[in-house]
């Protein structure tokens, strides 16, 4: 009996404490991340930030996205909870190996919560940030969440989004719709750094916003978004910056579906357009949009208005849009001869070509490559096309061929003859080189030349005294890959580094490479921004290090031509600096960097954004000119002979 009584007393005492607690847990919470209601409109700033965790066991890497999704799609919480249960406090730790990690208090004083401010810079990671959200009833609303990388969020234990990414953070970048329940809600998520910067971003939208989103979500024809959007009280008469209706354009952009859903929601489909939705109104947004905007239009020719008064006369009685858009692209756009620029519409299609590549050589039209089996040789002469004198033809392209050295607008005149409609035929009248004219009927589109792909990076051994890199692209490979393919080479007291039609990627990947060839730091490019609306730029000066513990001594020829753009130029010009011979034709010579600006009617303008010196010269216009100017002959296309390769070479002995 007294055994009964005792164990009866500690279960009494056992449920007092347990009450305790809760009532304590219930009348005084941590008020660090709670939130009481939310606003709409309002970001979430505070936050209970865990440390990190990382993604990778020992030293990163990068190119491995297979065990970086598997660090998406881990459950690092699982110590207390996991993802769905977790209800962080201060005092509690996860622990991985010998590191602990902790919920930590973070305040942000921007919209835009700077992980890295919080945690350090941690690069291929993993963090989780917690709030909770008090309702007064239930609440339905949507979620404009932003982050830098991937994420994933949880609304009371359900995951309700989930988006593996890697991009910058920017506000409302995903919509997320939820409902609040009445009372306490607990809201986490997780972010997961792919590299560089880190960041979260996250609100309550409001109905303005909402018609923002709905406006945007009309450019990828998006119907779920906008059902979303009006849903959570976007209005369907939400109008874009220029004046545009929601209606207007779905309609223009073929959105039968979703101008339908709008009217049913209370759109006007009557209303009368905006002046920018005119032929004229849209050409003097394009052309204000340039001159705004555009780094150098007086180096690129346009030191008046005459570009834009030849435009309007060109346009004048047209009176559907996208009829005008081609014209202005044209006679604006295309005129600048930059690479980085251009304009960007619905249905605007690239012409497709035959499986025959041809080149401008001593004075004619010469088959340069083509897919095997077509009975076309390369060297062969290229007499006509469809009846017309392929050299004429050529002459009538060549004012208005695209690039911007004699060499690049060459390729572009050459490509343009060829060009036409997807599946259209084509018939090529020829000579061989033993003189006898042919014939042949060739489709356009469909396939190519019919060769496999060729890696970024390969190497060879020339001869007992040089090496051979290849390098058909700036992304794709690393520093370390780089190093396998020059390590055989290092005693070798000759290297040709061939990156011809190496069309750009990742500047700091050209950077690395030129950092095995230094034994000083040396200027790979100088660039000038232009601020918006002033004729202001900021000066950008890109400094490349020597690295690693051994640099490459011998003499360096680079190899180069017209399809050498972007980070390739900026590459070219370090190994410039660097003392290397280059060897072909100048690069393409563009403008640096680029924005997206857009414009009604579900129109983008590209733009360049800076004025680059490569080599201490001004490339834009003028590429970078190589020490040797290499251009092969129609007798070496048709022996197979390297032109530029073979003069390499021939310095190099």
């Amino acid at each position: 009996m007294q055994a009964t009584v005792r164990m009866m007393a500690c279960l009494v005492v056992v449920h007092a404490l347990s009450l305790g607690v809760q009532a304590g847990e219930t009348s005084a919470p941590d008020p660090w991340a709670v939130y009481q209601g939310l606003e709409p409109g309002t970001f979430i700033k505070q936050w209970l930030l865990c440390d990190p965790f990382p993604v990778f066991e020992g030293a990163p890497r990068p190119l491995d996205v297979a065990a970086q999704r598997e660090a998406f799609d881990k459950d690092f919480l699982t110590e207390h909870g996991g993802e769905t249960q977790v209800r962080p406090t201060m005092e509690m730790v996860f622990h991985t190996g010998e590191w602990e990690h902790r919920w930590r208090k973070a305040d942000s004083p921007t919209d835009l919560v700077n992980i890295i401010r919080h945690m350090g810079y941690e690069q291929y990671a993993v963090t989780y940030a917690w709030a909770r959200i008090d309702m007064p009833a239930e609440t339905s609303a949507v979620l404009g969440v932003g982050s830098d990388d991937a994420v994933k969020v949880w609304l009371n234990g359900e995951l309700v989004h989930e988006n593996w990414t890697n991009r910058e953070v920017k506000e409302d970048d995903d919509l997320v719709g939820v409902t609040f329940r009445a009372g306490a809600n607990s809201l986490l998520l997780k972010i997961q750094n792919r590299g560089r910067l880190w960041g979260l971003a996250c609100r309550r939208l409001d109905p303005e916003v909402l018609g923002d989103r709905l406006l945007a979500a009309l450019g990828s024809g998006d119907l779920k978004m906008v059902q979303i959007c009006l849903a959570h009280g976007a209005k369907a008469t939400a109008k874009d910056r220029y004046g545009f209706t929601a209606v207007q354009v779905a309609r223009m952009r073929g959105q039968e579906e979703i101008v339908q859903l709008l009217i049913e929601k209370g759109a006007d489909p009557n209303v009368a357009l905006p002046k920018a939705g005119t032929p004229q109104g849209f050409l003097d947004l394009l052309w204000t949009s340039l001159k705004e905007n555009y780094p150098m239009m007086e180096y690129a020719g346009a030191f008046d208005e005459s570009w834009h008064q030849e435009c309007r006369e060109r346009i004048e009685g047209m009176t559907g849009l996208y009829q005008a858009l081609p014209v202005m692209d044209a006679m604006l756009v295309r005129r600048l001869n930059d690479y980085h620029t251009g304009l960007y519409w619905e249905g605007k299609t690239d012409p497709s070509r035959p499986p025959v590549r041809a080149a401008w050589v001593e004075d004619q039209v010469v088959v340069t490559d083509c897919a095997k089996d077509l009975g076309i040789a390369p060297g062969d002469i290229l007499l006509a096309i469809d009846d017309a004198n392929a050299v004429e033809r050529f002459r009538q392209e060549w004012p208005g061929a695209f690039g911007p050295t004699v060499y690049a607008r060459a390729s572009s005149a050459c490509r343009a003859i060829l060009e036409g409609e997807e599946g259209s035929q084509i018939r090529l009248t020829l000579r061989n080189r033993q003189g006898e004219v042919y014939e042949k009927t060739l489709t356009r589109g469909g396939g190519g030349l019919g060769s496999a792909p060729q890696p970024t990076l390969s190497s060879r051994e020339l001869d007992d005294r040089t090496g051979y890199i290849r390098i058909r692209g700036w992304a794709g490979f690393t520093g370390a890959d780089f190093d396998k393919q020059l390590d055989p080479f290092r005693e070798k007291p000759c290297l040709i580094i061939d990156v011809r039609d190496n069309g750009g990627g990742q500047d700091f990947l050209a950077e690395t490479v030129i950092g095995r060839f230094i034994t000083r730091k040396v200027v790979a490019s100088i660039s000038f921004q232009r601020r918006a609306g002033t004729n202001l730029y900021e000066k950008f000066t890109n400094v490349v290090s020597p690295r690693g513990d051994w640099q490459y001594s011998g003499k360096v020829v680079v190899l180069t031509n017209e399809g050498c753009a972007s980070a390739c130029e900026h590459f070219v010009s370090g190994m410039y600096e660097a003392g290397a011979l280059l060897v072909g034709t100048p690069t393409v010579g563009a403008c640096g960097w680029s924005k997206r600006i857009e414009l009604p009617a579900g129109v983008d303008l590209r733009c360049s954004l800076t004025f680059p010196l490569h080599g201490k010269m001004p490339s834009p216009l003028n590429g970078i000119e190589p020490h040797h100017l290499v251009a092969p002959t129609i007798e070496d296309i048709r022996a197979g002979r390297d032109a530029v390769l073979e003069k390499a070479k021939d310095l190099l002995k």
